[in-house]
């Protein structure tokens, strides 16, 4: 279980407001969804978290401080494509819990199951814990390297403005992480 930080009250406006203290959009955000991305999207997957299509809205396709992917239902790139990146990423668990390791999470498109919405360079997957409306989702990051997943009460925004200032400790990543300042770079499509 992942140190707790209170966002039950906050809105999305400051959620997003929260990170963007510490990490500044790309000038011009690569990718950004269209109002017919977000329709397909959620037509295909229910409704997302405000804080999340806000985030994916302001920064479009790219990598935090080289190591966290937040998965963009706009990239032409397959692997940080949310739709083409969330099946592998799930089916890879499935192997693993029918191999008998465990998973303290049911699975989308389960009730309440785990969707993935980012990724690190590491391999570690980032998910909503899909319980409950969409913007009261919290995040589980699972480790990639074995069975340690670590549930942190809060959004998505919050958790990587948490992550980035250290207000949030997340175990499954190495211990230096953020090692400098915060910084996002866009990621070109792939063609």
């Amino acid at each position: 279980m992942g140190y707790r930080l209170e966002s039950d009250s906050l809105n999305t406006a400051m959620s997003l407001a929260s990170l963007l203290t510490v990490l500044l959009p790309p000038p011009q955000p690569v990718e950004v969804p269209t109002t017919e991305d977000w329709r397909a999207i959620e037509s295909l997957l229910g409704e997302l978290p405000a804080d999340y299509k806000a985030f994916v809205e302001r920064f479009g396709t790219g990598k935090i401080n080289e190591f966290i992917l937040v998965l963009n239902p706009a990239s032409k790139n397959p692997y940080l494509n949310l739709v083409r990146e969330m099946e592998p990423i799930l089916s890879a668990l499935r192997e693993l819990i029918q191999s008998g390791e465990p998973c303290p999470f049911p699975l989308h498109p389960e009730s309440g199951g785990l969707l993935p919405f980012g990724k690190t360079d590491n391999g570690d997957a980032l998910f909503w814990l899909t319980q409950g409306e969409p913007d009261k989702w919290h995040v589980v990051v699972n480790s990639a390297r074995d069975a340690t997943y670590e549930r942190f009460e809060c959004d998505a925004t919050d958790f990587l403005a948490g992550i980035l200032t250290r207000q949030l400790r997340c175990a499954v990543f190495h211990e230096s992480f953020p090692t400098g300042p915060a910084e996002f770079a866009a990621v070109s499509p792939r063609q």
